[in-house]
């Protein structure tokens, strides 16, 4: 749940989540263009002060790309969209370098957004989860993105994948998007 009357995050989480940026790349860049990008997606569902400046406002997500280096740019190739695990994890190098490593190895494209609610974005963006609700449209609109941005990518061979929290994030975006997916408990 949501950081409540008297919860905080931790002040580190931010520091934490920059070093964690150089570690993605430090673990992956030998086999994987490695980015964090930034998009929209759409404003929260729950705003405590309807007519606070901003409210009602997108809000904006970080999510890292893995892109193989080995890949054939001139075909259509398969994109993966990753949901971590956590509630209010986030991506995480220290968890999910292996797993992101195995995907590149098997040939796709990932993107892995930090949705709503996730760790290192400061206590605003913590409580902006929304339990399998705008998390899910997060997932949705950093699919949206990639296959926006990169023109090799193919629509039709988008895959979900996650688990624990991030299979429930999976599990809500197959059956609101049919496409195919993971998700493991």
């Amino acid at each position: 749940a949501a950081a409540g009357p008297g919860q905080q995050v931790n002040p580190n989480d931010t520091v934490l989540k920059a070093l964690d940026d150089i570690m993605w790349v430090q673990k992956l860049s030998d086999i994987a263009d490695v980015d964090k990008v930034a998009y929209t997606s759409l404003p929260p569902t729950h705003i405590p002060n309807r007519t606070a400046p901003g409210a009602g406002n997108p809000v904006i997500i970080r999510a890292y790309t893995f892109i193989p280096k080995k890949m054939d740019r001139s075909k259509k190739q398969p994109l993966l969209v990753l949901a971590h695990q956590g509630l209010h994890g986030n991506v995480s190098s220290v968890e999910l370098a292996h797993v992101i490593r195995e995907i590149m190895e098997q040939g796709y494209a990932v993107i892995a957004p930090d949705y709503r609610g996730s760790t290192g974005y400061g206590q605003g963006f913590y409580n902006l989860v929304d339990y399998g609700g705008r998390e899910v449209d997060d997932m949705l609109a950093g699919k949206a993105w990639m296959l926006e941005k990169y023109s090799f990518l193919d629509p039709n061979r988008v895959g979900a994948i996650g688990w624990s929290h991030g299979g429930l994030i999976t599990l809500m975006q197959i059956l609101a998007h049919p496409d195919a997916g993971y998700a493991v408990a």
